[in-house]
């Protein structure tokens, strides 16, 4: 039997072709489902047009494909779903969340349809997906997983440095007790996150806990014990006077150190945050090395916008160390002459 298609069909034609069928095939699927009618007489004319109509639509459905694959190419879309600790996500990620990221995050609609996933993905990491736009066109998008959750978390410091100035130091909780609390309170967090100890030497009522400097030589042996990717370290208000044994004993992890006096209400400059980096820098790698506050500085007496303006300077003093050593610069819009309130001149 001869029949007009009015749709596509697989295997058997395209929009406007006239074919022949089986009559069977014809009268049970083709006819029902108005995809196709009865090849009479007459009907060339008919089925040239409908092939002109098709031809205009792929013109437009193909330059709609390039379009977004010019998009798509080589692009990268993150998803987060939840995960174990060796990476085994505890559902999936599929076609169809592959599609709403692309819509998300680079606009582009897709079906799930044409995202070519043979099997849902089921750990972090980056994975190469194809995506089938149109007949001919095609691209690859990367799909990076990462786990749901902190990419950070940081623990107060296990009471190395200040337990033993505080009699706190028996023959029950000795400093090997103490490292051995924080390594089983953070078990099997860096498997999933960063994990950071944090230390300072206190900040009761933003006053300092001693009359003079104190020293973490003592206790650094053991704070290189702890099972932590970054240790912090208040070196500010010492002047760094512990940079070179800390950058000795402290050996596998990255060091954090205070460029900012969360005791003192005086804002720094850039310049003194720069001095301070480039001490460290002389005991410490710059790939190891990261830049803090002294201690956290909202607790006590200090306002929002001293705070608010010690950081400004901490990102503006490191601005100034990565320029001297060749390394893209922080963006600082509180520093930026364009977005200030006031004119000069």
């Amino acid at each position: 039997m001869r029949v007009v298609l009015r749709h596509d069909v697989d295997g058997v034609g395209r929009r406007g072709d006239i074919v022949e069928v089986a009559g069977g095939f014809a009268r049970n699927f083709l006819f029902p489902a108005r995809w196709a009618i009865t090849a009479t007489d007459g009907m060339e004319q008919q089925a040239a047009s409908m092939r002109r109509a098709r031809d205009q639509r792929n013109s437009r459905d193909r330059e709609a494909a390039m379009a977004k694959a010019q998009v798509l190419a080589g692009a990268t879309l993150k998803i987060t779903a939840r995960a174990g600790g060796k990476g085994k996500l505890f559902g999936s990620v599929s076609a169809s969340d592959i599609a709403a990221a692309a819509r998300e995050q680079k606009g582009v609609e897709l079906d799930r349809h044409q995202v070519a996933l043979d099997e849902p993905i089921k750990t972090v990491g980056t994975h190469e997906v194809p995506v089938h736009l149109f007949e001919d066109v095609g691209t690859a998008v990367m799909v990076e997983v990462v786990a749901a959750g902190c990419r950070i978390i940081q623990l107060e410091e296990p009471q190395l440095h200040l337990a033993p100035l505080r009699g706190a130091i028996d023959q029950e909780v000795s400093l090997d007790f103490l490292v051995e609390v924080f390594n089983r309170t953070v078990r099997g967090l860096r498997e999933t996150c960063e994990v950071w100890g944090h230390s300072c030497w206190g900040n009761p009522s933003q006053q300092r806990m001693f009359a003079s400097n104190q020293s973490y030589k003592p206790a650094l042996g053991y704070y290189n014990q702890c099972d932590a990717d970054v240790l912090t370290f208040e070196t500010c208000t010492s002047h760094g006077m512990d940079l070179e044994a800390i950058g000795k004993e402290i050996t596998g992890k990255k060091i954090a150190i205070g460029v900012i006096d969360h005791h003192t209400l005086q804002v720094e400059t850039p310049e003194e945050v720069a001095a301070l980096i480039r001490q460290a820098l002389k005991h410490i790698p710059p790939e190891r090395l990261v830049i803090s506050s002294d201690c956290g500085m909202g607790r006590e007496g200090m306002s929002r916008k001293h705070a608010f303006y010690k950081m400004v300077a901490l990102v503006q003093g490191t601005n100034l160390v990565r320029k001297e050593l060749g390394l893209p610069e922080a963006e600082c819009r509180a520093a930026d002459p364009r977005y200030t309130l006031t004119r000069n001149g």
